[in-house]
C-alpha cells in the first residue's frame, strides 16, 4: 500500500547536494522515494535541472540518499563525487580575488580599488569594499 508522503509526515525538506546553475525558463524535476528499512525510512531523491534550451541533457544531475550519511564511508564517498566539475560562483571568486591580493604589499584601500573595479556591480561604494576586505582577512588572519 503506498502512503502519500503528505499525510504522513506533512513536510520535508529535500537539499541539493551543491548550488545549482538555475536561470528562469529552466525545469527542475524532483524523484523520491521511500523504503522502510527496519523501522525507520530510507529517502532517496534525484534531481535533474534542464536548461529552457534543452530538455534532452539535464545541465546538472544529483542522486542523494538518507543513506550516504550513515552508509557511506570516505572511500565510498570519494569515488561518488570523484568526477565531479565543481566551479566558483561569484561570492568564490570574490574572496579568491581578495585572497591572493593580501599578499603583504596591497593595502586595504588598493585591493578594495581593485574589487570594485572587477566587481562592479556586488560594490558600489568603496567603504562596503573595504570592510569586507577587512572581514576576510580578520577570518583567515
Amino acid at each position: 500500500e503506498q502512503t502519500k508522503f503528505a499525510e504522513v509526515y506533512g513536510r520535508a525538506f529535500f537539499p541539493l547536494l551543491e548550488p545549482a546553475p538555475i536561470v528562469e525558463g529552466d525545469t527542475a524535476r524532483l524523484a523520491i522515494e521511500a523504503k522502510l528499512v527496519g523501522e525507520e525510512y530510507i529517502w532517496s531523491w534525484a534531481s535533474h535541472i534542464y536548461s529552457q534550451n534543452s530538455s534532452e541533457k539535464a545541465k546538472a544531475e544529483f542522486r542523494q540518499s538518507t543513506a550516504f550519511g550513515g552508509l557511506l564511508d570516505d572511500q565510498n564517498l570519494a569515488q561518488q563525487v570523484a568526477d565531479q566539475r565543481p566551479a566558483l560562483g561569484q561570492e568564490a571568486e570574490i574572496d579568491l580575488f581578495i585572497l591572493t591580493n593580501m599578499d603583504g604589499r596591497a593595502t586595504i584601500e588598493q585591493i578594495a580599488q581593485q574589487l570594485r573595479s572587477r566587481f562592479p556591480a556586488r560594490f558600489a561604494e568603496e567603504p562596503e569594499a573595504i570592510i569586507y576586505i577587512h572581514e576576510l582577512a580578520q577570518h583567515y588572519r
